[in-house]
């Protein structure tokens, strides 16, 4: 996206998530909040590494159980030295929050969030 001096920045946020439901439904909260926002999708691990590698990305949403196990490996690969990160990672995650905390600890998680049904809304 060309970019000037009358013409602001985008800010580019990787969501990787593996759920057709969960993925599109933050990417979509997020689109309104600005229109500098450049949203990027992967569905695993793998394809959000490559999307990460072929792009610049500002900020990373991970949701770390990922059913080909590759969530965690991908938050290291994301965050190879945890007190170094080159790019904020959120944990957007369904796994139980302390058992998430203890895995994300060491600060490659700018933060990490729970992901929780409400009534009549489930995910898939």
């Amino acid at each position: 996206m060309p970019q000037g001096p009358n013409i602001p920045p985008t800010l580019s946020v990787l969501f990787i998530d593996s759920s057709t439901n969960q993925r599109p439904y933050w990417a979509d909260q997020l689109k309104p909040c600005s229109d500098q926002y450049q949203i990027v999708e992967a569905s695993d691990g793998q394809s959000g590494l490559e999307a990460y590698r072929s792009r610049r990305i500002d900020c990373v949403v991970l949701e770390v159980a990922l059913p080909d196990d590759s969530g965690f490996p991908t938050l290291v690969n994301l965050v190879p030295i945890a007190s170094k990160p080159q790019v904020p990672v959120i944990v957007l995650t369904q796994i139980p929050i302390p058992n998430c905390l203890g895995a994300c600890q060491g600060q490659r998680c700018v933060c990490v969030f729970a992901q929780v049904a409400w009534v009549g809304q489930g995910f898939g």
